[in-house]
């Protein structure tokens, strides 16, 4: 299927007669109208645009600055398309075309200082590890599962009928998966070296996340973007603040949890893009998209060039599928709804494959670390 979008711009473009823009994306041509419907993840095809000048010829970057131009003019609609088409149907163009492909992103290059505080008890409550053999036992094979299974054990600490340890993760891991792992290796070492009864551990779980801040300290981090960039004394400036009134509630069976998650996502090559306008759209979009993968969004402000979100996730989650969910949702909305702004910065992405996420908590890393160790 294929469409022609011809307008006639003699008042909006003097310099060209006529100029024809080509919409395409995922493989087939559409209007740029908004599109209230949650895409699958991927986000594939291409903004293809030409224009077309009889008297003087343009390069590429000439084109794009026309083109946004002509694009910021207003929405394309039928009606106005079809009384132009008359007109433009005999006119011969020789369009150039610019190739846009909105492709998605897979991984991401990270930054990050995810630390969680975990806690799992016997089945029953029983008292397993209450004799020094046992809770030496249980120490040392949680230290193995660590070491074999890469995750950074930062300190544990057992008791007779529950165990409490600290771990350092990487953006790809699940805490569920972490405990999981965990929670079966462990009780197959403890079933062999002492002959026990199964189940050794119960069927929940706490998981909370630490940090080295806590979470007031990101909050009013978060809330003063505008000043920290130098925006807030602008009459008008470029910046989009958002706050959870009723935060979202998560949760997840046999389990109590609450992992909150800071995460900066950057434009390519740190392009201004959002203004407070576009920024409201787009969070106004991640929320349905949060709400379809199983998260929760509670701050979210946007400057120009990045933007910074406290998000609350599920164990089953890991913060790299949050990530990806977000940023290839956000490029798919932005490549729908206002395309003139990738054309007009000269970006063939909207984002950098790269992003920071520290965890954050009501009590600091260090303080939990020394509550295991002390208590």
């Amino acid at each position: 299927m294929f469409c022609e979008f011809l307008i006639s711009s003699g008042r909006r473009l003097p310099d060209a007669e006529y100029t024809i823009v080509l919409l395409v994306i995922n493989g087939c041509v559409r209007s740029s109208l908004v599109n209230n419907r949650i895409p699958p993840t991927a986000v594939g095809g291409s903004l293809m645009c030409g224009l077309h000048n009889p008297n003087r010829p343009l390069n590429f970057e000439s084109r794009q600055r026309e083109l946004a131009g002509l694009l910021m003019c207003g929405h394309f609609r039928r009606k106005t398309i079809q009384q132009h088409s008359d007109t433009c149907r005999n006119v011969q163009f020789d369009p150039i075309f610019a190739l846009m492909n909105l492709e998605p992103l897979t991984k991401l290059t990270w930054a990050f200082q995810l630390h969680y505080q975990l806690c799992f008890r016997t089945y029953r409550l029983r008292s397993v590890f209450s004799n020094s053999d046992r809770e030496n036992r249980l120490s040392a094979a949680v230290d193995e599962i660590c070491q074999r299974h890469t995750f950074n054990l930062l300190e544990s600490r057992v008791h007779p009928n529950h165990l409490r340890i600290q771990v350092s993760l990487r953006p790809t891991e699940a805490i569920s998966s972490v405990i999981r792992i965990v929670k079966a290796n462990s009780a197959s070492a403890l079933i062999s070296a002492f002959r026990l009864e199964a189940p050794i551990w119960g069927r929940g779980y706490l998981a909370q996340s630490v940090g080295r801040v806590r979470i007031e300290s990101v909050k009013r981090y978060i809330e003063v973007q505008a000043k920290h960039h130098g925006y807030a004394t602008r009459p008008r400036p470029p910046v989009y603040r958002f706050r959870a009134i009723r935060p979202v509630s998560l949760t997840a069976a046999h389990s109590y949890f609450e992992l909150n998650h800071h995460l900066v996502f950057a434009t390519t090559r740190r392009v201004g893009i959002f203004g407070s306008v576009m920024g409201k759209a787009l969070t106004d979009y991640w929320l349905r998209v949060a709400t379809k993968h199983g998260f929760a969004i509670d701050r979210c402000t946007f400057v120009p060039d990045h933007v910074h979100l406290l998000i609350r996730t599920r164990p089953n989650l890991s913060i790299e599928e949050c990530a990806l969910s977000l940023l290839n949702n956000g490029q798919y909305f932005v490549g729908q709804n206002a395309p003139e702004l990738l054309v007009q910065a000269g970006i063939e992405q909207l984002w950098q494959a790269s992003a920071y996420s520290g965890t954050c908590g009501e009590f600091s890393t260090a303080l939990m670390k020394s509550f295991l160790r002390d208590g």
